[in-house]
């Protein structure tokens, strides 16, 4: 039976906050700009004696608490914590939602606030408060009134939508590890030419010739020379401004933001590296079509081996333009930046056979990407029609 509910009724706001009766020595201390959709990108660990402790470092949580993000609600700044430790705190930018009705399961309530219609709602009042951006109160979240099932078809839809959750954070995982495990023979083998020698053994640690090129002003292996990047990619901009971006797009659509959008026409059928020129200078790939950003350089390999030591070059020197090395700290990248970058490789670029092992674990892990894409697309389609009844959970 369904029944109306209103979340100030069924849970508690903002229930506890830190007090000098806590004796933490340290604290975990999670900010609104490091969790997006339930995903957690960094959490400071703070000693209560030795670090600057955020004035806004107050908020305590427990096991199945909803955060809920109270600066622009669109940018969707909300989680649902698992068995959090007893000193992780959160900012009071904020609003905790502890739910204790015994017939509201607290994960349904966490999809049912996340619903995009929801976000957007908040938002809306968020924009027309007195704040100098847009921002809602705790009271806006408690007056939220949905109509919900019984208790069992509740945890139901939980199941269902969480089950799509755990596989596109594995999916992450995993892509992680390829990544890592990529990067890291990408270093041995083309940053300190440990690459397998006709034995298979590491080349410069076993004795292979080095010899000295006069351009680099270093040694590199016998064979190999210093390629501009220029002679190895082709290199594109996008052509589209920012409004491009549509909701219900079918082709990814490259910016400047980390965020990946999504537009209704292509420009580029190809496998590329993207890189933002300014922003994020985020380094992203893609294999397929899709479009980008006036501002989003578009690096398409002239062969397949050289797509993943493109992509490794491009972030080892977005690290060294971005952290000053040049000697001032820069606001964007310049086509010219980016032409000029040298890279060693063995004269015969075309049989460099050990760079398809690279090229394997991207290739994996951009499969898993796509793979996450379209459970993301199916949760976010599921996700209103089980909380208004059009789909409902078999038995």
């Amino acid at each position: 039976m369904k029944r109306q509910i209103k979340i100030g009724e069924i849970a508690e706001i903002n229930a506890n906050s830190l007090t000098q009766k806590d004796m933490f020595q340290e604290i975990m201390y999670l900010d609104t700009g490091n969790i997006t959709r339930n995903e957690i990108d960094n959490i400071q660990i703070l000693n209560i004696t030795m670090d600057k402790i955020p004035s806004r470092a107050k908020r305590k949580v427990k096991d199945k608490t909803i955060i809920y993000s109270t600066v622009r609600p669109n940018q969707e700044h909300y989680g649902f914590l698992e068995n959090p430790s007893d000193n992780f705190i959160v900012s009071t930018g904020f609003s905790t939602i502890d739910v204790y009705d015994d017939n509201t399961d607290e994960k349904f309530i966490y999809y049912l606030l996340t619903q995009k219609h929801i976000t957007d709602y908040l938002h809306t009042i968020g924009e027309n408060s007195v704040s100098s951006y847009p921002s809602i109160n705790p009271d806006d979240i408690a007056n939220l009134k949905f109509t919900v099932p019984d208790l069992k078809t509740q945890q139901s839809i939980a199941a269902v939508l969480s089950a799509l959750d755990k596989k596109i954070a594995l999916n992450k995982q995993i892509n992680a590890r390829l990544e890592e495990m990529a990067k890291t023979l990408y270093d041995y083998w083309f940053v300190q030419f440990d690459f397998p020698d006709a034995n298979s053994k590491p080349y410069k640690s076993s004795g292979g010739e080095m010899v000295f090129d006069e351009t680099l002003k270093r040694e590199i292996p016998k064979g190999w020379k210093p390629f501009k990047l220029s002679e190895l990619v082709t290199l594109s901009t996008g052509k589209e401004d920012a409004n491009f971006a549509t909701e219900q797009g079918i082709y990814p659509f490259f910016t400047c933001s980390e965020k990946i959008l999504k537009c209704d026409v292509y420009s580029f059928d190809t496998q590329a590296i993207l890189l933002a020129g300014n922003g994020t200078f985020s380094v992203k790939r893609f294999t397929g079509r899709f479009n980008a950003y006036q501002r989003t350089y578009v690096l398409e390999p002239k062969s397949k081996n050289l797509y993943p030591i493109v992509y490794f070059v491009i972030i080892d020197n977005v690290i060294k333009f971005t952290s000053g090395s040049r000697g001032s700290i820069i606001k964007f990248i310049t086509r010219g930046d980016i032409e000029h970058i040298d890279v060693v490789l063995p004269n015969d670029i075309e049989n460099m056979r050990f760079s398809e092992v690279l090229y394997t674990y991207l290739l994996q892990a951009e499969l898993l990407e796509k793979q996450n894409y379209q459970l993301t697309q199916l949760r976010d389609f599921l996700l209103p029609m089980l909380m208004n009844g059009q789909v409902s959970v078999a038995e």
